[in-house]
């Protein structure tokens, strides 16, 4: 079952900060159904794609998550199902 974001298509981006994080991570592509980041994949494929990551993209993904959860409300549900589902959040 793939999860809508309701934060990141069509320039719906919860802030400012969040935009930023989104248009310069390629490490979140992975995640997505396609190239529009509308809508994220399984999370089974999600958990597979971040322990098929090295870690250095997974301490980038964590430090993500660390500045989403210190800033709650400047990132969307997208973000949150995210770092929730990697085990951050």
């Amino acid at each position: 079952m793939e999860m809508q974001t309701g934060s990141i298509s069509n320039d719906g981006y919860q802030s400012d900060v969040e935009r930023i994080v989104y248009q310069n991570g390629d490490i979140f592509r992975p995640f997505f159904t396609d190239d529009s980041m509308a809508a994220l994949k399984s999370e089974t494929e999600i958990r597979q794609t971040y322990r098929r990551m090295d870690s250095q993209s997974q301490a980038e993904l964590t430090k993500t998550c660390d500045s989403a959860d210190a800033q709650r409300g400047s990132y969307g549900t997208m973000t949150y199902a995210l770092c929730s589902i990697f085990g951050v959040m």
